[in-house]
């Protein structure tokens, strides 16, 4: 599936990163305030974003860094 998602151009591949992307990040953030597991959603769609967008890619490691600290730090 990675390379059928590969070939496909630059501007198709956004549109469906943001596609599938915007659905997750407003259920994680509905989750917030609703019942749900928010925090985990949010974190599955800046995932998706982090496939094309180098920002999101950024926010996505900083929060797996910070995850990992404080497991590290709870054990």
């Amino acid at each position: 599936m990675a390379q059928t998602y590969y070939s496909l151009p630059r501007p198709v591949r956004r549109i469906l990163v943001l596609v599938l992307g915007a659905p997750l990040l407003a259920a994680g953030l509905a989750m917030l305030v609703l019942p749900g597991p928010g925090l985990p959603v949010i974190a599955v769609a800046f995932a998706v974003f982090a496939l094309e967008f180098e920002s999101a890619k950024r926010v996505a490691e900083r929060a797996s860094r910070l995850v990992r600290g404080i497991g590290d730090r709870l054990r």
